[in-house]
This record gives structure tokens, C-alpha cells and sequence, in this order.
């Protein structure tokens, strides 16, 4: 081995290397379709918004168990404890429209012109 070659304190290689940089971006990445849920509302929501629930009830009358199911699909790592506190709290302050269709409820909303 060449003598000349100066080596690092903390490395057995004869050539000395830079320092490994740290990851200073530490912002999680959302993708594009969940970034309006989550920024929507600054509460403790848990990506859950009011402005969620409308869009899925503007598309197709869905059950309360339909629309809670789309929500834990998402992987939100919420309890569906919360998780229906929170839909419940967000139902009451849009009022959706209601119909029993095969013993069924559904809500839905219609959309504003």
C-alpha cells in the first residue's frame, strides 16, 4: 500500500471519504389526492374533513357504513372509535339528505348549482 494516502480516523479504506450528509427535509410526503383532505382543517380530524365526506356523498348516495369503510381504507391509523366520533360530528354539521332504500339508509347530497 502506498503510504502517501491518507486515511480516516473511523475507516479501514486508505482513501478518506466525505461525511454521510443527515436528511434536513423532514416534511412527510402526501400524496397529491390526500393533500387537500389533509390541509383542509387544522382539527385533530385525522385527514377526515367535511369537505371529503361531501365530495363522496355528491358522486352516489352511500350508508353510514359505506362512507365509514372509505375512510378506513385509507390507512389513517385512526381507531374506529374516533374515527366514527369524528364522521358523526361532520354528518350532523352537513345534514345530508336521507332515504331508506330497502331497509336501508342512505345520505347523500345534492349538488348546488
Amino acid at each position: 500500500m502506498p503510504s502517501d494516502l491518507t486515511a480516516s480516523e473511523n475507516s479501514n479504506s486508505p482513501v478518506s471519504t466525505p461525511a454521510k450528509r443527515t436528511k434536513t427535509d423532514t416534511t412527510p410526503i402526501v400524496p397529491s389526492t390526500f393533500a387537500g383532505v389533509v390541509n383542509a382543517n387544522n382539527k385533530d380530524d385525522y385527514g377526515i374533513t367535511e369537505e371529503a365526506v361531501r365530495r363522496y356523498l355528491m358522486r352516489k348516495p352511500m350508508t353510514p357504513t359505506e362512507l365509514l369503510t372509505k375512510f378506513k381504507n385509507k390507512k389513517t391509523g385512526v381507531s374506529s372509535d374516533r374515527l366514527v366520533e369524528t364522521m358523526t360530528q361532520i354528518l350532523k354539521k352537513i345534514n345530508p339528505v336521507k332515504q331508506t332504500i330497502q331497509n336501508k339508509m342512505y345520505l347523500s347530497i345534492k349538488p348546488t348549482k
